[in-house]
């Protein structure tokens, strides 16, 4: 099948009910404000400029690298819900049901897989980016390993219409995880070992629902459409998609850190990689919700891809471009009123400038829907790898470090996005109809 050949069309289902997708959307928005949360807890608890870096840096390596494991939960849904379609299919509806390879047997080698990379990496990373957060090594070990099993609970449960227990088992980790955090700030109070083992004991939870819920082990106990070789290749696919999105979103702290220069004080580092997170949050957080929708859109509209991706493209700089003039207002005051123990300020200007390359950002995460509904996975993939690159090769840029954070952010995206709209391009022209 070519990059730009449409799947065959499945069989409809009805779609979900609206309380199911409201409890959704509230569980990845308590999900988001519970970072956020996380984030000034933290800072104020720490105190040091040096240490409250540090552990914003463990937090964007810890979540870089759940970002990558994430990639397991999007096959296990598919796997799962291949399954399940067949399962469920009408009488005489002649689909057959292939049971493979239990998901989560895929789920403890890609666990065991990128746990082990960790481990053997500590080495270079730790003592540069984390060297006084005790037992980091083991602690982010631990943890991957923990969340593949949860990603793919979570997958299994979406894949088999559980969506009452998905939105739970999102929420209920990321509020746990605020609470261990801030009872280790109240406890423990400047301990950066401290926090960083409350961050990382929520990657458990998927053993309290399976312990407690019957749905959740039945979808514990669910296989995938295939046998476990091809769901193992198929979730290092999916890892890898992850991998350059994680690079650019939830791990670019970390990249930030390593690579815009040893003379850089560390309270504008944190007061930049701050407000890196309030300027993405309120234009990132509707659109993940939103996902779902843009792909039913743009599978439905063949032909005309590009002209509905522009629809929404257009809505969201209007929007983006309101939002950047009150991030020049507000921006520095926030980051003073919810971050006082930093003491640091950015202009205005920078806020305004990192609130443009967000829409960017949008405008890649977009286009990226656009590419998996014409079934280019391969141009999905390269879109995101070329943004990537893009974005960690101008930090090196000879710019004052604002100015080429900045920069970064806006031009690798568009650079990807560029990669993704010429194949949505191609599509269009293939799939539109001759006079």
């Amino acid at each position: 099948m070519s990059s730009t050949q449409q799947a065959p069309e499945a069989t409809p289902e009805p779609p979900i009910a609206r309380s199911r997708a409201l409890g959704i959307v509230a569980s990845s928005g308590a999900a988001a404000v519970c970072s956020f949360l996380i984030t000034v807890v933290s800072t104020n608890s720490l105190g040091s400029e040096e240490l409250a870096l540090e552990f914003l840096v463990f937090w964007a390596l810890l979540f870089g690298a759940y970002g990558v494991i994430s990639g397991i939960q999007n096959e296990t849904t598919r796997a799962t819900s291949a399954v399940w379609l067949a399962e469920h299919a009408p009488t005489g509806a002649g689909r057959p049901v292939t049971r493979g390879a239990p998901v989560l047997a895929g789920a403890a080698v890609m666990g065991g897989a990128a746990a082990a990379l960790v481990g053997a990496s500590a080495w270079w990373w730790a003592p540069r980016f984390v060297p006084h957060v005790g037992w980091a090594p083991a602690l982010l070990v631990g943890a991957v390993f923990l969340y593949a099993f949860h990603v793919a609970l979570s997958g299994a449960l979406a894949g088999q219409r559980s969506w009452g227990l998905f939105a739970l088992v999102m929420g209920a980790e990321a509020v746990l995880r605020l609470v261990t955090v801030a009872l280790a700030a109240w406890f423990a109070p400047g301990n950066l070992t401290a926090l960083a083992w409350a961050t990382i004991g929520p990657a458990a939870m998927w053993l309290v629902f399976v312990a407690l819920s019957r749905d959740s082990r039945r979808a514990a106990a669910s296989v995938a459409d295939v046998g476990l070789g091809q769901l193992v290749r198929n979730n290092v696919v999916t890892a890898l998609s992850a991998a350059a999105t994680a690079v650019l979103i939830t791990g670019f702290p970390a990249v930030l850190k390593g690579l815009a220069g040893g003379g850089q004080q560390a309270a504008a580092l944190a007061a930049l990689i701050l407000a890196i997170s309030l300027t993405r949050s309120p234009l990132m957080i509707p659109l993940q919700a939103f996902q779902g929708v843009a792909v039913t859109a743009f599978l439905a509209a063949p032909g005309r891809r590009l002209a509905v991706l522009a629809r929404y493209m257009g809505a969201l700089a209007a929007l983006g471009a309101v939002a950047a003039v009150a991030a020049a207002l507000l921006g520095p005051w926030l980051l003073g009123l919810l971050y006082p123990a930093l003491g640091y300020e950015l202009p205005g200007a920078t806020f305004a400038g990192l609130m443009l390359a967000a829409v960017a950002i949008t405008w890649l995460t977009l286009s990226g829907m656009a590419a998996l509904a014409i079934n280019a996975h391969r141009t999905y993939l390269a879109g995101w790898v070329v943004a990537s690159a893009a974005s960690v090769a101008l930090l090196w840029l000879p710019l004052p470090l604002e100015p080429r954070v900045v920069v970064a952010l806006l031009a690798g995206p568009l650079l990807g996005w560029g990669v993704h709209l010429e194949a949505i391009a191609r599509a269009d022209r293939a799939q539109r109809p001759t006079l």
